[in-house]
């Protein structure tokens, strides 16, 4: 994972990973934070074998980090030649490699830039082995057993113990009456007894009401609705006595109307979780990095996003976040990364960086967000005009006569007109001029259907600019976007050709056999072809042309024409493949 951001998003489906990276890091914070050791060295029953991939724990686990510069205030040896910071970074090397059953060795080793290099202060003297190496003044690595100590060792652990304190895991279910057990997360369950002491001691009194006053601003903000008469007055900690003599201690809203303070642990499971969130976030504003598990839990969706909103304010701390949420996707700027996992099971976890619309709108297929879970339609088909769109519709409907479920407009599909030129303002990419609409913002499933207006007999003349452009830019993301041409040189040359000469004397009110014979080779426009096979004088040709310019009415008898015997193009076959795709099941 690189190029992260201020924001960092950790989003894919269950069981492929993202929850591990946020628990490697919290297991090495809490390691660090109990003690000052390099390595750590903790007996094999006290080390998580769901640590190692598939139970693996011959292969140590290797990871790398990389922070920008400032490193934590510390002190080094000024004899030692080596620095922590280089080139605006430094960074700590942490392996962890399993002895069963006697032990595990925990290396988090902050490196040190030196002849040129990035070397960490210690390090395992063989792959796999718990025999160590320091590093000494000069750039080599020798047996912990010399009296040659590492000059570094000091200061490294001044900067891991700033860096672990720096850094706040979140449990996904936080409750103020649970015990987050030995995993040390910050679920709730030791925030009212910090609150409660400093409410009682008179010397933190200026500070409670001050945090109590933030509280209560940041909660109302976020949870009463703008029209609301009933907003929150007041809280405080309160303790009932059990039989057992130990206090169970409760944090207690007053909202205006109330009559009496109501118990976190008697309120929404949502309210609870964002109130053990935001309190224990304004008691620990020195913190640099918060790591988030599933904030979506229990919190309504649009609530979610006012929350991620007002974290950018709240604090200026880095975040990792694992969601399965879109509507925390939604929140996201330009400045944050997302960061897409999947899971094969031969492999493993791996990791892609989605910087663009494309890349995100494959995030939401992976989490089966279709259009219409938002009751809007999954796919839009853009065509030329209302006449595009009867014969269209009809197609997709006889093409799918023989198959289930059926593809329902509004729903499944949905038609925009984008009428003759005004294609040339559309871009079917993310990116291009600043006066070209972006189709695949509208929906990110689009497909364009364009008549071809060449000649198919002429295998020089190509299609207009502007249309190759709708079709290049389709090729760029096959999964999302395709763009059709008609086979003939408008879509009215694609209708069955029985169908369409019964439609054409059913306009002109004409016997069919006058038709006899007609193919239109899209050498001109249908009414021109027309009206040369039938042969006609001015004054009529003039008269039946504006009659077949009605396209609406010549589709709408077409469909009333219609039958299970007539041939649908084999372009639409590539719109329902489209559609099916956009369904997301």
């Amino acid at each position: 994972m690189d190029n992260l951001g201020r924001f960092n998003i950790l989003i894919g489906p269950n069981n492929s990973g993202k929850s591990t990276v946020l628990r490697f890091l919290q297991v090495v914070a809490s390691l660090v934070g109990k003690r000052n050791e390099l390595p750590l060295t903790i007996p094999w029953d006290q080390a998580d074998r769901s640590w190692w991939w598939q139970g693996a724990v011959d292969n140590p686990i290797q990871s790398e980090l990389v922070f920008a510069a400032p490193a934590p205030a510390h002190e080094i040896d000024s004899n030692a030649p080596g620095q922590f910071e280089h080139d605006g970074q430094w960074r700590v090397t942490i392996t962890i490699t399993g002895h069963p059953p006697k032990d595990c060795t925990v290396m988090v080793a902050p490196n040190v830039f030196l002849n040129g290099e990035w070397h960490p202060i210690v390090r395992n003297a063989i792959a796999g082995s718990s025999e160590i190496e320091n590093l000494n003044r000069t750039g080599e690595y020798i047996s912990s057993s010399s009296t040659d100590a590492c000059p570094y060792r000091a200061g490294a652990a001044t900067i891991l113990g700033q860096w672990a304190r720096g850094t706040r895991f979140y449990d996904p279910i936080r409750a103020v009456d649970r015990d987050a057990g030995r995993r040390c997360l910050v679920d709730g369950s030791e925030l009212l007894k910090r609150i409660r002491e400093q409410q009682l001691d008179q010397k933190q009194a200026f500070i409670f009401e001050k945090f109590r006053g933030r509280l209560i601003k940041e909660l109302n903000a976020l949870l009463i609705e703008p029209s609301s008469a009933n907003p929150i007055e007041s809280f405080e900690i309160k303790g009932e006595e059990r039989e057992e003599r130990k206090e169970r201690l409760d944090l207690y809203i007053k909202r205006r109307a109330d009559e009496a303070p109501i118990g976190l642990q008697y309120m929404g499971t949502g309210i609870a979780e964002l109130t053990i969130f935001l309190a224990d976030l304004l008691q620990n504003e020195d913190t640099k990095q918060y790591f988030m598990e599933e904030p979506e839990c229990h919190l309504h969706p649009g609530l979610l996003g006012r929350l991620m909103v007002r974290l950018r304010e709240l604090s200026s701390a880095q975040f990792f976040i694992t969601t399965h949420s879109n509507a925390i996707l939604d929140s996201t700027t330009e400045r944050d990364s997302i960061y897409r996992f999947s899971m094969s099971p031969t492999t493993g976890t791996s990791v892609q960086r989605c910087s663009d619309v494309i890349e995100r709108s494959g995030i939401l297929d992976a989490l089966g967000v279709s259009g219409s879970t938002l009751l809007q339609t999954n796919c839009v088909l853009w065509v030329e005009g209302p006449s595009d769109r009867i014969y269209l519709k009809l197609w997709l409907r006889h093409h799918r006569a023989d198959h289930l479920p059926v593809l329902i407009e509004g729903s499944d599909f949905f038609f925009v007109y984008y009428g003759g030129k005004v294609l040339s303002h559309f871009a079917f990419a993310e990116s291009g001029q600043d006066e070209l609409v972006e189709l695949i913002r509208i929906c990110r499933y689009s497909a364009v259907v364009m008549d071809s207006d060449i000649d198919p007999s002429d295998q020089e003349e190509e299609v207009r600019q502007t249309k190759a452009r709708i079709r290049d830019e389709a090729l760029s993301d096959p999964n999302h976007r395709v763009a059709v041409f008609s086979m003939g040189r408008e879509i009215e040359n694609d209708v069955d050709p029985q169908i369409f000469c019964k439609a054409i004397a059913k306009l002109l009110g004409i016997k069919e056999e006058r038709l006899s014979g007609l193919k239109l080779s899209g050498t001109s426009r249908y009414p021109e072809e027309v009206v040369k096979h039938l042969n006609l004088d001015a004054k009529a040709a003039k008269r039946v042309t504006r009659k077949l310019k009605d396209k609406v009415t010549l589709a709408e008898i077409v469909a009333g024409e219609w039958t299970k015997e007539a041939v649908v193009p084999s372009y639409v076959d590539e719109l329902v493949k489209m559609v099916e795709r956009s369904r997301l099941v």
